[in-house]
């Protein structure tokens, strides 16, 4: 008696295996995504069990920002400036509230930048106010010979952001704003010290890398990760030995800038590059500083907190990062708005007061708003 032969399995052709592989991985990250999306676990967590570094109760500009897994933090939205009837808007900006989409035959110019733009005014002392700024100056300016409003002008500036969180900015909410002009001004938080705050975490050269970033940070699953991570970092900081009070002599300075030289050039080339990919044209600026006062130099406190020794070495410093915006508006054919040569022609002790180098007076703003306007017109960047 003869038995039956046994069926011989069939394998699978390897492109079947590999696609359903890849079917069984995608559902399972899918999984952890769709449940974080529905139950919003993530956002009741954090608030329970960790603490926000900025705390909307504390005083001054800290009040003003909240945490956020992206950018590291963003403005608070619905946070009042102190002193102040104003609130920032429900997207943390400056302003009034907006959609994407425009009003039509509305021209839009976002200005993009930190604590400058976002219009924190020196007055002298420790005081600062919240007007004029150069960007809702900029709107006055452009609009002023129009029977009705036809250019809208949206300050997206934060304070303390370096061009490595601009960036962010731009490709996940900018580009969605349809803009028509937008204004790059950054370049002092780049070169200052860095802090346990702020976790290095620079963009990918390599283009395929840099697309699975953006889509990585877009998912609510990667933005727990980073959300862990910096909370753990922060508490091991705290358990660490304490850094001892500022000491200028103890250590020298700079130690390690948010934002090398040659990153800061590769970040702004990026810049030009995204924000012509919303279709928008780009306008660069220079972030003029201070010249050196009795009150500034003499704060060796406040320097060493920034990674200086003396003022002279910050401003040396900045002036390499003016260069290298120069450089990139030169070679990517871009227009460039060079306040802090512009200025310095015209006396700085003009446009600052001699408390602070970072942020200039209202004096300051207007003349940058009017700069900033009448490059617009000669180089038509916008629509007539």
């Amino acid at each position: 008696m003869t038995t039956a032969p046994s069926p011989q399995t069939t394998r699978l052709p390897v492109w079947k295996r590999l696609a359903y592989s890849a079917i069984f991985v995608a559902i399972l990250l899918c999984i952890p995504e769709l449940t974080l999306r529905w139950t919003h676990v993530d956002q009741l967590l954090f608030p329970t069990l960790f603490k926000d570094q900025y705390d909307e109760n504390s005083d001054g500009m800290w009040r003003l920002l909240t945490s956020d897994p992206v950018l590291y933090w963003r403005g608070r939205p619905f946070a009042r400036l102190s002193g102040t009837d104003e609130f920032l808007n429900e997207r943390g900006f400056r302003g009034n509230n907006f959609h994407d989409e425009k009003p039509p035959r509305m021209q839009r110019i976002v200005c993009m930048g930190d604590s400058s733009t976002f219009g924190m005014v020196h007055h002298g002392g420790i005081n600062f106010t919240y007007s004029p700024t150069y960007s809702t100056e900029l709107q006055r300016i452009l609009n002023k010979d129009k029977k009705r409003q036809a250019i809208e002008v949206i300050n997206a500036g934060v304070i303390g952001y370096s061009t490595l969180q601009g960036l962010r900015l731009l490709k996940h909410d900018v580009r969605y704003w349809h803009p028509d002009l937008i204004t790059i001004r950054y370049g002092v938080n780049d070169h200052l010290r860095i802090d346990p705050n702020y976790v290095a975490a620079p963009e990918p050269r390599n283009a395929i890398a840099r697309w699975l970033q953006d889509e990585l940070l877009d998912t609510r699953i990667f933005q727990l990760l980073i959300r862990l991570r910096a909370a753990v970092m922060r508490v091991a900081a705290s358990s660490a030995t304490k850094t001892p009070a500022a000491n200028p002599a103890a250590q020298p300075a700079p130690v390690q800038v948010r934002v090398p030289l040659s990153e800061y050039e590769d970040n702004l080339r990026r810049f030009v590059l995204e924000a012509r990919a919303t279709g928008a044209k780009v306008l660069l600026m220079t972030a003029p500083v201070a010249p050196a006062s009795q009150e500034i130099t003499s704060n060796k406190a406040k320097l060493w907190v920034m990674g200086y020794q003396r003022y002279e070495d910050l401003v040396a410093r900045h002036r390499q990062y003016d260069d290298v915006a120069r450089r990139v508006a030169a070679d990517m054919h871009v227009p460039l708005l060079d306040s802090s040569r512009q200025l310095q022609e015209r006396g700085l002790e003009k446009y600052f007061t001699k408390f602070d180098f970072a942020h200039p007076t209202g004096n300051g703003h207007t003349t940058i708003a009017q700069d900033l306007a009448a490059l617009i017109q000669s180089e038509n960047l916008l629509a007539q």
